[in-house]
Order: structure tokens, then sequence, then C-alpha cells
């Protein structure tokens, strides 16, 4: 299970809902993710290839199905994609992802650098106390590629 932008894999919060519960109910083992709330696209792509290869060495299996949230799907898509893992992935199934982009970052393009960037710090901040890994300026240069044009680029 991968998640989107601005999350994390915490046991205290539940994300997904009742659907690891009844997944665990039908005979599935779940895993999630745990790449970074802030990452990009390509940075959340290599910490999945990592964890996926983790878990078919530990279980035996060939591939793994993924459900992804948001911009966990265009992380997967990546994955499955440019890092071709095609191999190791046999479905990937989508719930609210841009996979054109969203238009609220073409609003956030607009403003002065300086406003996006202070905007984007204080998301930064608040999820390193939340164990994000990532530092600095990781939302700003995250959600720039949520653009459409940049969305574009990965269909």
């Amino acid at each position: 299970m991968v998640h989107g932008i601005g999350f994390r894999d915490l046991r205290y919060f539940n994300y997904w809902g009742r659907i690891p519960k009844l997944l665990c109910e039908n005979g599935a083992i779940v895993y999630y993710g745990h790449q970074n709330a802030w990452g990009t696209i390509e940075e959340n792509a290599e910490a999945l290839r990592q964890k996926i290869e983790v878990v078919c060495k530990e279980t035996g299996a060939p591939k793994v199905n993924i459900i992804a949230h948001s911009k966990g799907g265009l992380d997967s898509r990546y994955l499955i994609n440019t890092l071709h893992m095609a191999d190791r992935v046999a479905s990937l199934t989508t719930i609210n992802t841009p996979h054109y982009g969203s238009e609220l970052i073409d609003v956030l393009n607009r403003l002065p650098d300086r406003v996006y960037r202070l905007i984007a710090s204080w998301f930064d901040r608040s999820f390193v106390k939340f164990g994000d890994q990532k530092a600095g300026e990781s939302c700003y240069h995250s959600s720039k590629q949520l653009s459409p044009a940049f969305c574009a680029f990965l269909t």
C-alpha cells in the first residue's frame, strides 16, 4: 500500500481505513511503502523498488499487487515504467491519483517563488516532527512534480 503526498505510514494514524483489515481477512499479506511524505517521485519510487525486492525475497512471491493513493500512484507508475519493475508488479490500483496533474499546483506556481518556498518550508518543518527523513526543500520539489506539465511527462 503506497500512501500519497504529505503522509506517513504511522501506527497511530490509520491512513487506509478498513482496507488493510479487509485484505487480510481475505488472505492477503499487507505491506506498506514507508516512502517519505515529501519525497520526489524518483526518490519514492526507488524506496518502493527496494521495499518490493525485500518483500519478494522474504515471501518468495514473484510479484506484488500495489494499491496506491494520490501521488503514491505517480510514484508507483514511475517505479513500474522508469525503474523497469513491471516484472515484479502484478497489478497497480490507483485511488485519486493526479495522473494529469493538479490545478492547485498551477495556482501555487503563479505565486512569487519565495512565497511558495515559505509555504513549503512550513510543511517541511511540520513533517520532520513525524519522522520524515527529507528536510529542507522537499515539499517544494515534490509538490512541483504534481503540476500538469510534469505529469504529462509521466504519461
